[in-house]
């Protein structure tokens, strides 16, 4: 017990090391003072339940919780209480929420989050959880306990929700409080390498894998994680060459390198001889769906084996700012032409800041950086001007 507490408190000391570096996906909570507990399912004995409650402030915490996740047979009004009794036994003061989402933001369910250092989603159906908060004052003002210093928990689909996206039947937008990596759980005992590392792969992102009965901690201002429980961790991490995995166990600590996109840049006439670069509007709010088709001509028979193609937000300056998130993408090949046809139905995410912006093809080549699309036939566009409101 003795090293769980000296190693929370050296989790909560400055680390000047971190250095922050321009990328394709710009994090959302840089200005975050809080931590969170992201656990990988399969029950939360007394050893993880004591670091979360010491976060939120040790004896006397309050903390809130937030069951929406839960499946049939069970409900949210089964499982808030189940937590609750959990959270109080070892000293924390715990309440649960239960609303419809039609109601979640009436102020008699906002007030419930009034002075809670801690948040706790349990388990069961991320996209259930998701669903039922996105886009409420209710799931904002969480948001806010996280930038203010608190501590937001969750197991299993709790966990998973906590990335920019998550896998669930596909990749979809998550809570984005970690917003450069996915989270998936149960993760050694359910064999989800492959599935993550698809997601990884599409995303261009890195994935943390959460063993069972395991959770890491990471601290919003150090940007540390910190292992503990019974399991590992696994960590992938893009890389120019490939993908990097490292394992980490019990007391390891870690960071994740968000800088593998830093060599996005307009190499002035770099392309895949584009020939058509459209998209269904203009001016897009933050998470509206929308559509964008390009066609791409490979000039050079080796230039793009293997490789990536994303929709990045440009800004005036002609930097990288952002990514559109794919929801679903389709591509049409003509290896007689050397020609794919590729249509992605996509989104902003909600992070994102409004403004004026550029949207920009961007590729990668096997085993290169990322590069802007700059060249064109018949004077087909490279750039769609772009507002997010």
């Amino acid at each position: 017990m003795k090293k769980l507490f000296l190693a929370l408190i050296a989790l909560l000391l400055p680390v000047n090391t971190f250095a922050q570096t321009q990328t394709l996906f710009v994090p959302s909570n840089e200005e975050a003072k809080g931590k969170l507990f992201i656990h990988g399912g399969a029950g939360t004995n007394a050893n993880q339940w004591d670091p979360f409650i010491a976060l939120a402030g040790g004896i006397g915490a309050k903390i809130l919780v937030v069951p929406f996740a839960a499946e049939p047979p069970y409900t949210p009004q089964e499982r808030g209480p189940y937590f609750v009794d959990f959270l109080n036994r070892r000293g924390a003061v715990a309440d649960y929420a239960a609303f419809t989402r039609e109601n979640a933001d009436l102020p008699e369910n906002l007030r419930k989050l009034n002075g809670v250092a801690g948040v706790w989603f349990s388990g069961g159906s991320q996209t259930l959880l998701r669903n039922h908060l996105r886009g409420t004052v209710f799931l904002e003002r969480i948001k806010e306990i996280y930038r203010n210093g608190g501590v937001i928990g969750g197991t299993s689909a709790g966990a998973s929700v906590m990335g920019k996206v998550m896998p669930a039947g596909g990749v979809t937008e998550g809570f984005g409080f970690i917003d450069f990596a996915i989270i998936h759980q149960h993760f050694s005992e359910l064999n989800r390498q492959g599935v993550l590392l698809d997601a990884v792969q599409e995303q261009n992102i890195a994935g943390i894998g959460i063993d069972e009965k395991t959770a890491v901690i990471f601290n919003a201002v150090t940007k540390t994680f910190e292992v503990v429980g019974e399991g590992k961790v696994t960590v992938y991490e893009p890389q120019s060459t490939g993908i990097r995995t490292q394992i980490y166990r019990a007391g390891s600590r870690f960071t994740i390198n968000t800088s593998f996109t830093s060599g996005v840049i307009n190499t002035g006439g770099y392309g895949m001889g584009l020939s058509a670069f459209t998209a269904s509007s203009a001016s897009i709010a933050r998470n509206e769906q929308f559509t964008v088709s390009f066609r791409l001509r490979n000039m050079e028979q080796n230039a793009f084996p293997g490789g990536q193609n994303g929709i990045a937000l440009v800004n005036n300056n002609g930097n990288i700012v952002g990514q559109v998130m794919d929801v679903r993408t389709t591509q049409t090949r003509n290896p007689g032409t050397q020609t794919s046809v590729l249509t992605r139905d996509c989104f902003i995410p909600g992070f994102t800041a409004p403004g004026r912006y550029q949207l920009r093809i961007v590729i990668r080549p096997a085993g290169g950086e990322w590069r802007i699309a700059t060249l064109s036939h018949n004077n087909a566009p490279t750039s769609i001007d772009f507002t997010v409101r």
